[in-house]
């Protein structure tokens, strides 16, 4: 390991966020781009007394690829898993087998040796998992979502009989996963019933664009994206979701909200996501989240400072949380 403070963060996560114990079985996936990652990783596991392997494979072309069918193999037999990868296994097929099968996955797309210095790592995860509790039942219970900024956007969605999802970062529990420090809470809309202008003025997580120079406008028609407005930024992100290759990449599939109050934009996606106030729309696909759209893609596009109302109620002001 070439930077001993990177055991700080790998620490948190072996010993807060996954919740490790010395009698279980630890593995970490990693590919060649997350090497000292994954070193730092096995230093913290081993301090608390647990075994582990360490799976190393290619970088992978994009979110939600699967890794080799060995490491997918290898995923079945560990109690928890930590996967520093250039790219997330979140939404894979790999992750949901694993998880089902009983074990803890902790997604680590796109680290830096920087987060795990300190930072949004730092978070108090144990005690905003309430606020996350709380706030998943107010998306269990929407109806109406109004979402409007000052920058732009004014966006109506109706999330009747969607289930609010935790992404916690707390992994104590068989068959839960998170990706620290992401701690969000979202919801997948009725896909053709979203109405509305978003106007993305935070980030676009994805390693070809990051922190936005401008805004990013996009017009949204009975759930799907019609128009791109922005500068080569807005261009970029029409290519990256390949609408023209699967016009399902272009629906808006998520709604989340940003509770990490130690996390800032930077472009990386764990922690732009999770950045409290902040939300975010996520566009493609939604149907390992509660909604009903295959799509190749998931990308999301964060916005700060929103305002949000819930069946008339507003929940959020200005990105603050006033419920």
């Amino acid at each position: 390991m070439k930077d001993i403070q990177m055991l700080h963060g790998a620490l948190r996560l072996v010993q807060i966020n996954a919740g490790l114990k010395p009698d279980e079985r630890a593995l970490i996936v990693c590919d060649t781009e997350n090497l000292d990652r994954a070193k730092a990783l096995a230093y913290a596991v081993k301090s608390v007394g647990a075994e582990y392997s360490v799976c190393i494979m290619e970088p992978r072309s994009t979110h939600g690829e699967d890794p080799t069918d060995a490491i997918s193999k290898a995923m079945l037999g560990a109690d928890v898993i930590f996967a520093p990868t250039r790219f997330s296994l979140s939404h894979s097929n790999a992750r949901i087998a694993a998880n089902e099968n009983g074990a803890r996955f902790i997604s680590m797309p796109d680290y830096t040796d920087d987060m795990l210095k300190g930072g949004a790592l730092d978070a108090d995860f144990l005690e905003i998992y309430k606020l996350v509790k709380k706030m998943q039942q107010i998306l269990t219970d929407a109806e109406k979502i109004h979402v409007t900024t000052e920058a732009g956007t004014d966006i109506w969605l109706n999330a009747k009989g969607r289930i609010g999802n935790e992404v916690s970062g707390v992994c104590r529990v068989p068959g839960t996963w998170g990706s620290p420090p992401n701690i969000e809470v979202n919801v997948s809309p009725i896909e053709n019933e979203t109405q509305g202008i978003v106007v993305i003025d935070g980030s676009i997580p994805m390693p070809e664009i990051g922190v936005v120079s401008s805004p990013v406008t996009l017009r949204i028609e009975d759930g799907r994206i019609t128009e791109f407005k922005g500068g080569a930024e807005a261009e970029k992100f029409r290519e990256l979701l390949k609408g023209n290759e699967n016009p399902n990449n272009l629906v808006l599939a998520e709604f989340g909200i940003g509770l990490n109050d130690k996390a800032e934009l930077k472009g990386s996606m764990l922690e732009d996501e999770g950045a409290y106030g902040t939300c975010h729309f996520g566009f493609g696909h939604n149907a390992d989240q509660g909604g009903v759209n295959n799509a190749t893609v998931h990308i999301d596009g964060v916005y700060r400072n929103p305002d949000v109302e819930i069946d008339g109620k507003k929940i959020i002001e200005k990105g603050r949380c006033i419920v």
